[in-house]
């Protein structure tokens, strides 16, 4: 109990010490300008000091403004040449971290060694103010050069394993190593130190914590690649024989300090399991994008034996399509080693996750709302291509500010619409999609166009409002012969059958005329519109985006809050 009040007490002081606003910024600077700016202090700038030394803050101003309002004292009061030092400094300051980045080790090098000799590796990532940074596909290709490489080769040193000396050689090397690495670390922290100490951040003037927290925060992202190499890859020994000549060095914790050459040999091997390759993907990502733009992303992946160009070709359609609302932005595409991967935007739940959230019914005002967003997507998609896997699952909502807005993904079995005679005479083709929605037109093995899409949007609304579809839960031995049934199922079944009671007659006629359409014949998506629209308006509903699930989440939050 007694370690546990002092523990207690000890936390409450520092962070006292770290949210107290300090007072000794001002005490000292560099020698250069140290004597001339107390002067300024002194007797120029000695009310503004004063207040700042009492914590006196001004009645309906931050705390920001004690400091602010003396760096406005002293610069006011600074001779025009040292104000263009001033600037001179602030240029050179800035260039400094390119150069270093330009000279520094990446983020897969530091892995490496880190992956040997841990020790090492974050000392040297924490004496690396600055980081030479890499993009996703470069760490990746990077990784796999080292896995694809083929046996460890030797680096012109390899007697010293040998050698009746090598006890000796090993730590002296180590010991070299140790100093030129504890020299950079020791100038690392001495700058750290020297900077939060003797100089004010503008862009954190009450704090003396935000330049060193700023420096060390390189070293957060070489662990990042660190963590992200060991979850890719598993090391192994390739030289059994060698173990023997260094049995008395080969121990797990010679290995952080001694030299790699004197440990045996290892390779990388991927590891097998997609989860790993996932994992692998979102840290190299988050390495990339943290520092950018923050922007949050999904990560798509196939194992590089499929298709190639399916993955390929969905991300080139998503960047074909850019630019409108309701399409999710590409960040990235790339094959490696086992994967073919595609960075895009994260969005939020499916169309099919809210539709379960909300009990699985839709009332009709929700309905009219998706599918009024839901044509939008689809005419813009049809300007050059047939989606064919128009279902719940593939409609998302977005995130944030986009969080009432519908986006249309998954094109993997997407086409680019050919409208010659020769691709719309073509007749048994196999069945691509999703059964449930299918239009009959795919189900008669017939080449997809712009109206089987529309169709399949029609059963989804029907879905929504009666929570299935006649012919969903069809029993057959085969799925040739399911299939079979759903299609003679989805023929008989009459769309003012499938509306009865719960929709509308506008969903009677949506249904009837996206059957009708010729597959050389345009939609004309303004009439789809407009037939909803006009009965959301005859309905008395508002454009509010307020939808089922937002509803029950208000709700559900209220009950909470009660």
């Amino acid at each position: 109990m007694r370690l546990f009040t002092a523990g207690l007490a000890t936390l409450c002081a520092l962070l006292s010490a770290v949210y107290a606003s300090p007072t000794h910024q001002f005490d000292h600077f560099f020698p250069g300008w140290n004597q001339g700016i107390q002067d300024i202090l002194r007797d120029n700038c000695s009310e503004p000091y004063a207040r700042y030394l009492a914590d006196e803050i001004a009645p309906g101003r931050g705390v920001l403004s004690l400091v602010n309002d003396l760096i406005d004292c002293v610069l006011e009061e600074f001779p025009e040449s040292r104000k263009a030092n001033l600037a001179t400094g602030a240029l050179v300051l800035g260039l400094i971290p390119t150069i270093l980045q330009s000279i520094g080790s990446s983020t897969v090098e530091t892995a490496l060694v880190g992956c040997r000799r841990p020790l090492l590796g974050f000392l040297i990532s924490v004496g690396s103010p600055a980081v030479s940074m890499m993009k996703t596909n470069e760490f990746a290709r990077a990784v796999a050069d080292f896995v694809e490489g083929g046996d460890p080769s030797e680096i012109g040193i390899e007697r010293l394993r040998y050698s009746s000396a090598r006890a000796m050689w090993a730590i002296l090397i180590a010991l070299f190593e140790y100093l030129v690495v504890g020299g950079a670390v020791a100038n690392v922290l001495h700058l750290a130190y020297a900077l939060g100490y003797n100089a004010v951040a503008l862009f954190a003037p009450n704090t003396i914590f935000g330049v060193p927290l700023w420096t060390f925060g390189a070293a957060a992202i070489h662990l990042a690649g660190w963590l992200a190499l060991r979850v890719r890859v598993r090391m192994q020994h390739v030289d059994r024989s060698y173990n023997a000549h260094t049995k008395p060095l080969n121990t797990w914790m010679p290995s952080w300090f001694l030299p790699t050459v004197f440990q045996p040999a290892m390779t990388f091997k991927l590891r097998k399991d997609r989860s790993s390759a996932i994992w692998f993907y979102s840290i190299t990502w988050a390495i990339r994008t943290d520092i950018s733009n923050g922007n949050k992303v999904a990560i798509k992946l196939e194992e590089s034996r499929e298709d190639p160009r399916a993955l390929k070709g969905e991300a080139e359609i998503y960047k074909a399509l850019a630019g409108k609302v309701g399409i999710p932005s590409v960040y990235w595409f790339e094959k490696e080693v086992e994967y073919n991967v595609l960075v895009m935007e994260l969005l939020g739940p499916s169309l099919e996750d809210l539709f379960n959230y909300c009990n699985r019914r839709f009332s009709l005002k929700t309905i009219l709302l998706i599918a009024d967003q839901a044509i939008h997507r689809i005419e813009h998609i049809h300007r050059r291509y047939i989606h064919r896997d128009i279902k719940p699952d593939n409609f998302l909502l977005g995130t944030g500010r986009q969080g009432n807005i519908l986006y249309t993904v998954d094109f993997g079995v997407a086409e680019e619409f050919a409208g010659e005679e020769r691709y719309l005479s073509l007749q048994n083709l196999p069945f691509g999609g999703t059964s449930r929605y299918a239009s009959i037109n795919n189900h008669k093995g017939l080449y997809q166009s712009w109206g089987d899409d529309l169709e399949s949007l029609g059963y989804m609304f029907v879905y929504f409002a009666r929570g299935s579809l006649p012919w969903q839960g069809l029993k057959a031995a085969t799925e040739d012969e399911k299939l079979k049934l759903i299609k003679e199922k989805k023929m008989s079944v009459s769309a003012e059958e499938l509306c009865r009671d719960l929709l509308p007659t506008e969903f009677v006629k949506y249904i009837n005329y996206t059957r009708s359409l010729d597959r050389r014949e345009k939609p004309n998506y303004r009439y789809l519109r407009n037939l909803f629209r006009n009965r959301f308006k005859s309905e008395g509903f508002e454009y509010d985006n307020v939808f089922d699930w937002t509803v029950k989440r208000f709700r559900e939050l209220h009950s909470e809050g009660d």
